[in-house]
């Protein structure tokens, strides 16, 4: 696109919509914006040279000038017309930083469900993983010991026969430094080609539990290399702020310019090369739909040193995104032991409704003894 052309769409509003609610025309309004706001700044960094289509008497200079100021007014006018984000909206509560305090936690496992837990076993042995344990029905597999705060594993169980993949599992990212080598085990091993969907040298495999595996060599020295775990969310900010009600830390953002949708890298330690991590992915600014949970991504369990308190800050979580009246969480199972393991755990889920299990840290050492 030239400055000139920019520079002129970035001006362009869109008009309300007869039989439309003025909610609704404000989220279309500020969802328009802010997609000429990002093709402005595209133009602005790119420096492109213009087709002296539009407005030939403007230098480039001045365009750009344009765009910027037109960057600068659309973002102060979608805040405007969206109301207060929800960081703003906590900002003015003395009690925002207390969510992020509290008992230390570590991701443990995810659960996957699978058709053929042994089929599914040999799949992601194909991909460098190894067995780690064993329940009844159940395979731990991964790239080492388990051992919370150091690395993710999966736990695989049994799916029903017409279990749905769904949408609210994106993809898991595996850092390799062989992305074919890989690829090329997994497809043997029973997986189809997938769209990698990451920038530099990845490759992609949909295993035969419909789970995405996505291999990169883009992120070397890291501790695990199941990296992370990328989840589809409906709503990005109440799910960073629930997440927080977790007890992680905001790690990365990220922006895709291309589908318009924004992601938070998030999880506990010092930063996502050297322990586990999540990202949460918010809904497209065009065509948004509800996330599909489906049958095939069942939880993330979540070791904690101190049950109640960790439950007492989710639902502090739960209370600040209520009372800024956006999506929140909520606590489906307060603590209790599973008596064949002796384990303490609670359950909770997200606004997106993603389960999070809640694991005692002694308990589930006691398990791994």
């Amino acid at each position: 696109m030239n400055l000139a052309r920019a520079a002129v769409s970035c001006k362009v509003f869109p008009r309300p919509s007869a039989g439309r609610t003025q909610a609704s025309q404000t989220r279309s309004r500020c969802q328009a914006l802010r997609a000429r706001t990002v093709l402005c700044k595209s133009a602005i960094s790119n420096e492109q040279t213009p087709k002296l289509s539009v407005d030939d008497s403007l230098t480039n200079t001045n365009r750009r000038g344009a765009l910027t100021a037109a960057v600068t007014a659309g973002t102060a006018l979608c805040g405007a017309l969206a109301g207060p984000t929800i960081p703003q909206a906590l900002a003015e509560s003395t009690e925002t930083t207390d969510v992020v305090t509290g008992p230390e936690s570590t991701i443990l496992h995810m659960v996957i469900r699978a058709p053929d837990v042994k089929a599914a076993a040999e799949f992601y042995k194909a991909a460098g993983m190894e067995v780690i344990r064993e329940r009844p029905g159940n395979i731990f597999v991964g790239y080492g010991p388990e051992v919370p705060g150091e690395r993710m594993v999966i736990e695989l169980a049994q799916a029903k026969p017409d279990a749905k993949i769904g949408t609210a599992l994106e993809y898991l990212l595996i850092s390799t430094e062989e992305p074919e080598k890989l690829r090329a085990a997994t497809l043997a091993a029973g997986g189809v080609p997938a769209k990698a969907g990451a920038s530099g040298r990845a490759e992609a495999v949909q295993g035969p539990d419909g789970v995405k595996l996505v291999f990169t060599s883009e992120v070397n020295g890291v501790a695990d290399p199941l990296l992370r775990l990328v989840l589809n969310v409906d709503s990005l900010e109440p799910t960073r702020l629930f997440m927080q009600g977790l007890g992680m830390k905001v790690f990365e953002t990220r922006f895709d310019a291309k589908s318009l949708r924004n992601g938070i890298i998030m999880g506990y330690g010092r930063g996502p090369r050297t322990s586990a991590s999540i990202e949460i992915v918010g809904p497209p600014r065009k065509g948004a739909v509800p996330v599909e949970i489906g049958d095939v991504y069942d939880r993330l369990a979540i070791s904690s040193t101190d049950i109640d308190a960790s439950v007492a800050r989710v639902r502090k979580a739960i209370d600040l995104a209520e009372g800024a009246k956006v999506p929140a969480g909520r606590v489906v199972k307060d603590p209790f032991v599973i008596e064949r393991l002796g384990t303490k755990i609670a359950e909770v889920v997200d606004p997106t409704g993603l389960v999070y299990a809640l694991v005692d840290t002694d308990d589930f050492l006691r398990e791994l003894a």
